[in-house]
């Protein structure tokens, strides 16, 4: 099997468990969940990221992992990830290929988001949805986990001032930052416990 930085994907299943769902949602946020899709790349095992789009209501152009906000269909913060994933970028992911999730975040644009990680096979099929995807990135886990690459620092603009917000350097020229770049860092974290 495949490794990258000394783990195979059995090995991080074992690192994850797939918790009960009884998050409550903070006063004032909204809903919302992520998928972090993991597949290998050759020998790496990496992560599937999107560009949105410069139309999307929020984090326009920003890199994220595929999601989105819960609808009033969806039974679970599982379910709306999945839901999202295929929307987003056409991947139809089973039940049984979600390895776990990662304790929710709250982001400076007042969503609750939850996290969840899914292997899926290599000969997987993209199509991304050009209203909210305008470009899929799919970035080792060996790079992410790589202390070189990322840096925590203070970000600032008109009407607030963040502290300690990650920012990874560029990726072929596309930066990921802010609740996602925390996401990460919460994954990479828990892998090598």
């Amino acid at each position: 099997m495949a490794t990258t930085s000394n783990f195979t994907i059995e090995e991080i299943r074992h690192r994850f468990q797939l918790r009960e769902e009884n998050y409550r949602i903070p006063l004032g946020y909204t809903c919302a969940a992520v998928l972090l899709p993991l597949l290998y790349v050759g020998n790496q095992l990496s992560l599937i990221f999107t560009k949105r789009t410069s139309t999307v209501r929020d984090h326009q152009n920003q890199i994220s992992f595929p999601g989105g906000v819960c609808e009033a269909s969806d039974k679970t913060l599982m379910e709306t990830a999945l839901r999202e994933v295929k929307e987003e970028i056409g991947l139809t992911i089973p039940i049984h290929a979600v390895i776990g999730n990662l304790k929710p975040r709250k982001t400076i644009t007042r969503y609750y988001v939850a996290p969840y990680i899914a292997y899926v096979e290599s000969d997987i099929k993209i199509q991304s949805n050009p209203a909210e995807v305008l470009k899929v990135i799919v970035v080792p886990i060996s790079w992410l986990s790589d202390q070189n690459n990322f840096n925590i620092r203070s970000y600032e603009r008109p009407g607030y001032k963040m502290h300690d917000v990650v920012f990874f350097k560029p990726y072929f020229g596309e930066v990921i930052w802010g609740i996602t770049a925390q996401i990460v860092l919460d994954f990479i974290e828990q892998i090598k416990k």
